[in-house]
């Protein structure tokens, strides 16, 4: 279950650090791949688990894409924390999130293309979480390491 989080995101300074990445694009169909991309090379260089480099994959592509479909944002940030035990994940907007209604149940919803995304991300996260500011939201994703 994604849960709300009312604290600030950290600051670009912050995250200048050696077990920190950070990459923004503009919001484009090509900001998805070119940023899972930047995630699992950070993967790879972090010496994580292929298990890992697969979720991560996963999880940024979702996220990127929720980005890039529905928050009217100029731009996606991907953050990226090390930590002993998690690998944290943030992808921040600067658009608007708003709640949407449950989606209606349809019997072939199995083979749908779309309206899995979240649950697709939670399925490969410890822990998730909303943020949202009045510039923007930040969704967080912690893979166990």
């Amino acid at each position: 279950m994604i849960t709300a989080e009312h604290q600030q995101p950290p600051t670009e300074t912050e995250w200048a650090a050696p077990d920190r990445a950070l990459c923004t694009l503009p919001v484009t169909p090509a900001a998805a791949p070119v940023l899972r991309r930047f995630a699992r090379t950070t993967a790879q260089r972090w010496s994580l688990s292929e298990d890992v480099h697969d979720a991560l994959g996963v999880v940024v592509t979702e996220l990127v894409t929720n980005v890039i479909l529905h928050s009217g944002s100029p731009h996606v940030t991907l953050w990226l924390q090390l930590a002993e035990d998690v690998l944290r994940v943030e992808v921040r907007d600067g658009g608007r999130w708003q709640l949407c209604p449950a989606p209606h149940r349809d019997p072939d919803a199995e083979y749908a293309e779309c309206g899995r995304g979240l649950a697709l991300v939670e399925a490969h996260a410890a822990r998730t979480a909303v943020r949202l500011g009045p510039e923007g939201t930040t969704m967080v994703a912690d893979l166990a390491l």
